[in-house]
């Protein structure tokens, strides 16, 4: 579900929009990738949506060259 705010989540957790089911804030994570909507999922490898590293993520939720 979208969200503004943890209040409105079932699970406590506003994260990037929706409703996730953990708090998602490590570097290279988000809770909004298409297809896993709700999910903590890493970001894929050789993108960084989030401008989080100093190069891309590697999609083990870190950075990486």
């Amino acid at each position: 579900a979208l969200c503004n705010n943890a209040s409105e989540c079932l699970s406590g957790n506003c994260v990037d929009g929706v409703c996730c089911n953990t708090a998602c804030n490590s570097v290279c994570q988000r809770c909004n990738i298409a297809g896993s909507i709700g999910t903590c999922t890493n970001i894929p490898a050789g993108t960084d949506p989030d401008n989080e590293c100093a190069g891309n993520c590697n999609g083990a939720g870190a950075c990486g060259p």
